[in-house]
């Protein structure tokens, strides 16, 4: 009867010892096999498509971009040596994104937009009055011929011919000493409002030619380029559908579980992830991920922890808080760099 107590108690024990031994070696954490691709240009980082107040210059840098919510149109007899007043609309400059340890901004560019119907050339005379962070409201004038016949014709104003335009256009116009002094050097802020009048000339004799009725049309937009100063920083928030993963394609049910990447960065940006909650969501990057040129790339693997208390008993979507912090001085968000993310697994940790 001993000897039957004692192996009882032997296989008891073995089987426990099996048992600690697998719970022991047991991986907790589901692996998942991810093969995905993603090419992010800064366009589409910062929805600049859907963004009123963005936009990408013809040498893909993004700047700020202002516009009114209506130009001005109006039909009206064009009187020879007499000026019409067509209308007045505001374009109300702000901040732009939120940029941590400054930016510097380059001289304003006004890019108008006219319809000219009419068989005769129309000078525009358009009074801009602006304010800026560091002056008081002025006034300055801008005379603008534009070709009879012509509808959809664009001028771009800039303060020099080194600038580089921040919109093709029809015709260039060189800002003079007295519009420098409102837009080179200092930053717009608030409403800039413009007022319109149209006019034709006489002829050389002096004589009038017929007064007709046409329709004519004036809008602008108010573009300021920027660049980010070395440490300076701004942040995204961004869902991972929009970062190039569809988290809903795989069956993710646990609050916390890893996504892993390979980054290739070609932008001046380190990137790193602030931990921050997104509707409840937290997600943090264990390496920051480097910045690089087109010239060199920078090539980091990364490993993003996910905690999702959002109360989502299946993955959908997850957001994280992204911060790029300027690499060097001068630094410009410019379409010829780019995040190219190539995704390799997610691994569920099991509870």
């Amino acid at each position: 009867m001993k000897i039957k107590n004692t192996l009882l108690l032997l296989v008891v024990a073995a089987a426990a010892a099996v048992s600690c031994n697998l719970f022991n070696n047991w991986d907790m954490d589901v692996p998942m096999g991810v093969d995905k691709h993603a090419n992010l240009t800064p366009e589409k980082l910062f929805d600049v498509q859907f963004d009123n107040n963005l936009a990408t210059t013809p040498a893909g840098d993004i700047c700020l971009s202002f516009e009114p919510s209506k130009g001005i149109e109006k039909e009206c007899t064009l009187e020879a040596g007499k000026n019409t007043l067509l209308g007045e609309f505001t374009v109300v400059a702000d901040d732009g994104p939120a940029i941590s340890g400054g930016a510097d901004f380059d001289p304003a560019q006004i890019f108008f937009t006219f319809d000219n119907p009419s068989d005769k050339t129309v000078k525009f005379d358009v009074d801009v009055e602006a304010s800026t962070l560091t002056k008081a409201v002025q006034t300055v004038t801008f005379s603008i011929p534009v070709p009879a016949g012509k509808t959809g014709y664009t001028v771009l104003i800039k303060s020099s011919n080194s600038d580089v335009p921040a919109a093709n256009s029809n015709a260039t116009v060189i800002m003079d000493n007295t519009a420098k002094d409102v837009f080179v050097g200092h930053k717009l802020s608030g409403p800039v409002k413009f007022k319109v009048m149209a006019g034709v000339g006489t002829t050389k004799a002096g004589v009038a030619p017929a007064a007709s009725a046409f329709k004519l049309r004036a809008t602008a937009k108010v573009f300021v380029p920027f660049t980010l100063r070395k440490g300076s920083s701004f942040t995204l928030i961004k869902a991972f559908t929009d970062l190039g993963l569809k988290l809903s394609d795989y069956t993710i049910e646990s609050k916390e579980y890893d996504v892993i990447a390979d980054v290739t960065n070609s932008m001046p940006f380190e990137i790193s992830g602030t931990g921050e909650s997104v509707q409840g969501v937290t997600a943090t990057i264990n390496n920051p991920i480097a910045a690089g040129t087109k010239a060199s790339p920078a090539k980091t693997s990364i490993i993003v922890r996910v905690n999702d208390n959002s109360g989502n008993s299946l993955v959908q979507d997850a957001s994280i808080k992204l911060k790029f912090t300027a690499a060097e001085n001068g630094a410009r968000i410019n379409n010829g760099g780019t995040l190219q993310i190539h995704y390799t697994g997610i691994k569920v940790h099991q509870f």
